[in-house]
């Protein structure tokens, strides 16, 4: 594809990208950072300069992942989880729930309370940092790719696999019977959420609030 054609937005309200090199949510952020990290190392993406200095200020633009729904929902959870355990904590009397906090930050109840707001503050500021990522904006990044040589698009291909192997390393793996299965089926359904991990944070934090 030449430079032109990467160029040129597209006047189809659809935004339709071809067959090959597809972007979309899943790659879009990982794609993103192995091509920041190749110009981070002052490596050229493309045999023209000019081409890899446009990307280059795409990218200064293009949402991270901080800005994302999967990061900010895990954000929020984690600060949802920290304002149960002050909760009850006040609730209690019990600071033992706060583990290493209560005896660094925590000296009265009044540094709790700050806690609860400084941490209803942050899930207010994620919130608003959300940005959608657009059918243009996946288009606009597809163009990019596309006009990638082949040696260097495989080599992004081959790093996002890594990533991702490194990502799953992170996860943990939990046996159910089929009983356990229905039962978080079940609560996945009463409690709306997207997924199972979602479906357990809810379920915690529903049972913290209610003792």
């Amino acid at each position: 594809m030449s430079e032109e054609a990467v160029l040129i937005k597209s006047n189809k309200s659809d935004f339709k990208q071809g067959r090959a090199r597809k972007v979309n949510a899943d790659n879009f952020y990982l794609i993103c950072e192995c091509l920041t990290n190749y110009f981070n190392k002052n490596e050229s993406i493309y045999y023209d300069n000019d081409l890899d200095e446009k990307l280059k200020t795409w990218l200064l633009t293009a949402p991270a992942e901080k800005t994302s729904k999967s990061y900010i929902t895990k954000k929020i959870n984690d600060y949802k989880n920290g304002i149960t355990k002050r909760e009850q904590a006040l609730k209690t009397g019990n600071l033992a729930l706060l583990g290493e906090e209560a005896r660094f930050f925590i000296k009265s109840e009044a540094d709790i309370e700050k806690g609860i707001e400084a941490a209803k503050h942050s899930i207010d500021k994620l919130n608003k940092s959300y940005i959608a990522l657009t059918d243009a904006i996946l288009y606009e990044l597809h163009l990019f790719v596309c006009a990638i040589q082949d040696d260097n698009y495989k080599k992004i291909v081959s790093w996002i696999k890594q990533k991702r192997f490194r990502n799953k390393q992170k996860t943990y793996q939990v046996t159910l019977d089929e009983n356990g299965k229905n039962a978080l089926d079940y609560l996945k359904e009463i409690l709306g959420s997207s997924n199972f991990n979602d479906t357990l944070t809810k379920a915690y934090l529903t049972i913290m609030k209610n003792k």
